[in-house]
């Protein structure tokens, strides 16, 4: 049996339309770049040392995405200086080198005021750098 041209072009068009809602409706996941993550750490821990960035860094190499780092959307972040940037573009070099986590495999983290509001007490957690907790 031969379908009719017009059926095939109407099913043409309905698999196009379905390809296109499937792409717009589940895209491609983003995977963060080395950007994105010293983003997130100029975000999170700006007013922060090295070592404090570094250990935001290790935190988020643990996590392995930045869903849920509210750093990564700080509207103070276009306001850093480029000295606070170049920090944590190092510190995020440097936690991909270290052999030791100094977070011990945490992957959350927060100032003390922070754990209050996700009920975490500072008996829970795994370490300290600077003002964070992490857990």
């Amino acid at each position: 049996m031969k379908i009719p041209w017009t059926e095939r072009i109407l099913w043409i068009i309905g698999f196009c339309f379905l390809f296109f809602i499937i792409n717009v409706v589940f895209p491609e996941p983003h995977h963060p770049t080395d950007k994105d993550y010293a983003q997130a750490i100029v975000g999170e821990a700006s007013n922060q040392s090295v070592g404090t960035m570094i250990c935001v860094a290790h935190a988020l190499r643990n996590r392995g995405n930045l869903r849920g780092v509210n750093g990564y959307n700080a509207p103070h972040i276009k306001n850093e200086s480029k000295l606070t940037w170049r920090k944590a573009e190092i510190a995020w070099e440097l936690s991909g080198k270290e052999k030791e986590d100094p977070v011990h495999g945490a992957s959350n983290f927060g100032t003390f005021d922070d754990l209050e509001d996700v009920g975490v007490n500072t008996e829970d957690t795994i370490a300290q750098c600077g003002d964070f907790y992490f857990y």
